[in-house]
């Protein structure tokens, strides 16, 4: 691979190495990032996007051009992408980091997409989905059949909550950059490579961060705290934060990887406290609509 790279892109690799299971390039002055891709339409709609606006001051990791001054390469039927994650990549970043992210990315996509928020058509289908696939492979799942019907029942309630939220309030559909899941530690390498990078309201990154803050007995209060304190949110976002929290992706994605671990998700009090403590907390700054467990 160092001399497919070092043709393709003029790159003199002197080192390969795995970190999170991703393929690092090491040169004598920065790190690269190889990997492949296997919807280039999508990351040629990412990287347009980037590149519109040069006059806007805004840091993600950036791609790099082939000798044929294209983005995407391929060789041997693979294709793939090689971006610039410079030497601090293992850096943990914080929630001013994230903000930071979302701001500029506003300016970016504003009047250049036209975004309509479709959680409840997404999460009805999660919902029909996993209800169907449960239900017929019972015998294998009969040992937590509790915890499931728990959870599905808390998808139902947050979805029933952001169809009433959606029709109450006039929306406020400023896109961002975001990601379809938070990891912990939050690491530049994931946080700010561009091809991690989906449009959607930023209100789903923090609800992602808060939820597995929760999960991973973090401080999540402080953290949720502080972003509404910041940030002013209308009646609109502050209730789709709100059902977006409940909504229990972290049981979902569990479920979907076959690796899940049921002690993770028993304890019901814990999480209906978690809710409330949400609820509480929200309230505190803006009056939204409650939910009666």
């Amino acid at each position: 691979m160092k001399e497919i790279i070092s043709y393709l892109y003029n790159i003199n690799v002197y080192k390969e190495f795995y970190f999170n299971k991703q393929l690092i390039l090491k040169t004598r002055n920065t790190n690269y990032l190889y990997q492949e891709i296997t919807e280039p339409k999508k990351v040629l709609y990412i990287y347009n996007l980037i590149q519109s606006v040069n006059s806007y001051k805004f840091f993600c990791y950036k791609f790099e051009r082939n000798i044929f001054n294209e983005v995407i390469s391929k060789y041997n039927d693979i294709t793939f992408v090689i971006i610039d994650i410079k030497n601090d990549y293992k850096e943990t970043i914080d929630l001013d980091d994230m903000l930071s992210l979302y701001v500029d990315s506003q300016k970016i996509l504003f009047n250049r997409i036209n975004y309509n928020n479709n959680w409840d058509l997404l999460w009805e289908n999660k919902i029909n989905y996993l209800t169907n696939h449960f239900n017929n492979n019972k015998l294998l799942n009969k040992n937590y059949e509790l915890v499931f019907n728990y959870y599905i029942s808390i998808a139902e309630i947050s979805l029933e909550y952001l169809l009433f939220s959606k029709k109450k309030y006039k929306p406020n559909n400023i896109a961002s950059f975001v990601h379809r899941r938070i990891k912990i530690p939050n690491i530049k390498l994931d946080f700010f490579n561009p091809l991690n990078f989906i449009i959607d309201l930023e209100i789903r990154d923090i609800s992602e961060y808060i939820k597995i803050l929760y999960y991973k007995n973090d401080d999540y209060e402080t953290e949720l705290d502080y972003y509404l304190k910041t940030h002013h949110l209308d009646m609109y976002l502050a209730s789709l934060l709100y059902a977006r929290i409940i909504y229990p992706s972290c049981f979902f994605d569990d479920y979907e990887s076959k690796n899940i671990d049921i002690n993770k998700f028993v304890d019901f009090i814990s999480y209906e406290k978690f809710i409330k403590k949400i609820y509480d907390l929200i309230s505190s700054y803006i009056p939204i609509d409650k939910i009666n467990f």
